[in-house]
């Protein structure tokens, strides 16, 4: 296992909403194919459900937008395995603006490995639990996002 170095894109004009900066429509399609890309690394990408009758199912995600993207900006995903277990895996996904130096924003993901044909869970393969494991040594110590497992909060207005 390498370590994987991140989905990068440019802001195209086609992103860009109304209030000049990029939709939140696209933040999702840009998480969606940062996370196939991680995935696929990982050994879960598209072409598994037809080799291995096998696939995946998002089943819970969060998405923060901390700050904007604008048009021509160049944004990377890196993404991060934070858990995982015989059926499930956790993902968590941050959006860097690399031309004005900050976090955009985060999602994160809990998705089922899935028998596709009985549409039901099962157990990853000894070799992508393998890979995840590798994947996690290679992240090293790193300390958990706090942002995760948070829920949407909505305070009295005072």
């Amino acid at each position: 296992m390498t370590p994987h170095c991140g989905y990068s894109v440019c802001v195209p004009e086609a992103w860009i909403d109304v209030n000049g900066h990029m939709n939140a429509q696209y933040y999702y399609s840009l998480f969606y194919e940062a996370g196939i890309d991680f995935a696929s690394h990982l050994g879960l990408g598209p072409g598994l459900p037809g080799k291995s009758g096998r696939g995946q199912a998002v089943v819970e995600s969060h998405t923060r937008f901390e700050r904007e993207n604008l048009l021509g900006d160049q944004l990377l995903v890196k993404s991060l395995v934070t858990n995982f277990d015989r059926r499930r895996i956790h993902f968590f996904h941050q959006l860097f603006n690399v031309t004005r130096g900050y976090r955009a924003a985060t999602m994160e993901q809990l998705e089922l490995h899935i028998d596709v044909a009985q549409r039901r869970t099962t157990e990853f393969t000894a070799e992508l639990l393998r890979n995840f494991e590798a994947m996690t040594a290679l992240q090293g110590a790193l300390p958990q996002p706090g942002e995760i497992g948070r829920h949407v909060q909505f305070g009295r207005a005072g």
